[in-house]
């Protein structure tokens, strides 16, 4: 075992919990980490943070490191004791020296007449000065009342020449913690879902960063928690989606969700006090986002009942098209459920909000395709087969609506150039 001090070197004490050293070697890994500290100790700082971590992240091994530092202090303990010899012998006893000081003449009624005429005779210079100089007692009085009133004047205006200590910034930290609303996390749910449906995940990620700005200036717990139910729905959706499709979910989101506890640290809060607080908001916000998302398309699509069909180009090869004109009412998706052929598309004929969302898809297809440039068409063309292959290997209903998701989300990407494939 090395003989350094690990929780020195995380600056923190022997008996800190692990959360608490989890967010101490967070915070110093941001701080010295090489991609984004050049300095020349910074790799040899991050070599020594990550060889504590390593240790005191584990119990087993932080249990024998902790039995061997003790160990280490009690040996060196003993050669700092024997190094330093015996202990010198106390000093003599101190002998009491004579006084030369003069004994003390008890006070008697001589004492108390000089003291009288003292004062007497001080009074009386006083009042003769005060005749003599042309003035009474009560004009001297006035000018001494206001020599001392202008005294005081200035020392008042001193004080308030003094500038106030401005009050110290609002954090987390000093603002006290408020109980989880779920009511806020369930409208951040919903905010996701909406933003979803009309701009994807690129939408999604620039309302997150503003919510987090927000944060940031403003501190409040209401607004952190919805800042991370909002992240916690969107990293939910996304990895289902992701998942269900065979393509790596959105890198932002997965960050988000992982080391959201950072992002309370820097509104001030200590990490370690937010721990179970996050589990409460993460539980309840991917809940509330499945619900959501599927209550969003239900509604998108009660308002489009009222149209008579969805216009599908005639000359389209593409295989969504097969029936799409078919699609007449708000049950119907846009190919024709006559003939489907394979489970996944008679789960979609039997369930409506799927038909919606497969309707809705196979819209956005058709719009795309309309504005799309030669390469985006030809992409757009060559995913939809793909996303088919994906679709119908589901065997649900939760797999076939993320399937549709990550469809929506790939198109909107193949249209803003930001689709890699």
């Amino acid at each position: 075992m090395a003989s350094r001090d690990y929780y020195q070197i995380l600056g923190v004490a022997a008996d800190s919990e692990d959360v608490v050293i989890q967010a101490a070697y967070r915070a110093l890994m941001r701080r010295y980490h090489p991609d984004t500290n050049k300095s020349s100790d910074a790799a040899k700082r991050a070599v020594e943070i990550n060889e504590a971590y390593e240790v005191l992240r584990d119990q087993a091994r932080r249990s024998r490191y902790d039995a061997e530092r003790k160990a280490r202090a009690k040996s060196a303990s003993e050669k700092n004791e024997q190094s330093q010899g015996p202990p010198p012998p106390p000093p003599p006893p101190h002998k009491s020296q004579p006084s030369t000081q003069p004994p003390r003449v008890p006070w008697d009624d001589r004492g108390t007449r000089i003291v009288t005429g003292v004062i007497g005779a001080f009074v009386l210079v006083v009042v003769v000065g005060a005749f003599v100089g042309g003035g009474s007692p009560a004009a001297n009085n006035d000018m001494m009342v206001e020599n001392l009133t202008a005294e005081n004047l200035v020392v008042e205006n001193d004080l308030d020449a003094t500038p106030a200590s401005a009050p110290a910034p609002a954090t987390l930290g000093n603002v006290p913690q408020a109980s989880v609303q779920f009511d806020d996390i369930e409208s951040a749910a919903d905010k996701f879902a909406q933003i979803l449906t009309k701009s994807g995940m690129a939408g999604a990620r620039s309302m997150s960063e503003k919510c987090h700005s927000g944060v940031a200036s403003q501190p409040s717990w209401p607004s952190a928690d919805w800042c991370a139910a909002f992240d916690y729905a969107a990293a939910h959706v996304d990895a289902e989606v992701s998942r269900a499709a065979g393509w790596q979910p959105m890198p932002y989101f997965q960050f988000q969700a992982q080391n959201q506890a950072d992002r309370y640290e820097e509104a001030g809060a200590p990490a370690y006090t937010v721990s179970s607080r996050l589990i409460s908001i993460k539980q309840a916000a991917e809940a509330a986002a499945e619900a959501s998302v599927r209550q969003r398309i239900a509604e998108s699509k009660a308002r489009e009942s009222d149209k008579a069909d969805n216009p599908v180009p005639a000359n389209s090869d593409d295989s969504l098209a097969n029936g799409a004109n078919s699609a007449s009412s708000a049950t119907s998706p846009s190919f024709n459920c006559a003939k489907a052929n394979t489970s996944s598309e008679k789960i979609v004929c039997s369930d409506s909000v799927l038909a919606a969302l497969d309707r809705d898809m196979a819209e956005q297809y058709y719009r795309a395709l309309k504005d799309a440039t030669l390469q985006q068409r030809s992409l757009l063309k060559r995913t939809a087969a793909r996303f088919i292959g994906y679709r119908d290997r589901c065997v649900g209903a939760p797999c076939i609506s993320q399937t549709y998701y990550n469809r929506m989300r790939e198109i909107e990407d193949i249209k803003a150039g930001q689709w890699k494939g």
